[in-house]
């Protein structure tokens, strides 16, 4: 047997046809949405705000919640300030629940500088710190 024998004879032709090109908007977009999704993450992640603690007020009618922002734990920071970490602050009315401020915090260790003014049957008037906060509670 030779290698010619399997060979068909005759006229034979091959036809090679391109495969059709397939748009590259569906890869564009994807890549797109991606790439948005990505962003929106790392912005959320950013900024999103960390619990770190709460006073009560002395009659139980406010509550200020303090947090510290993410990015914050993501930097480096010089040893020993570990407490030096922005952030900001919340004021609340404890019976809805309701927010009543918000205060950006250079440096969150600062909200342990908060202190209740009371009446004199008590009730909380005012919330203050030394040298930046002054909430006025019985305009609310």
């Amino acid at each position: 047997m030779t290698d010619t024998e399997n060979i068909p004879q005759g006229n034979c032709e091959i036809s090679v046809k391109n495969p059709p090109r397939k748009s590259c908007w569906g890869c564009l977009t994807a890549l797109i949405v991606i790439l948005a999704l990505l962003v929106f993450g790392i912005y959320k992640l950013w900024t999103m705000e960390v619990y770190s603690g709460n006073i009560v007020s002395p009659c139980g009618k406010y509550r200020v919640d303090y947090y510290y922002y993410f990015r914050e734990s993501l930097l480096p920071m010089m040893p020993g300030s570990s407490s030096d970490k922005s952030g900001c602050l919340y004021i609340y009315r404890q019976s809805d629940n309701k927010m009543l401020f918000r205060e950006e915090v250079p440096m969150i260790q600062m909200a342990r500088d908060i202190r209740f003014h009371q009446d004199e049957q008590g009730n909380t008037e005012a919330i203050s710190s030394p040298t930046w906060l002054w909430f006025d509670v019985v305009k609310k």
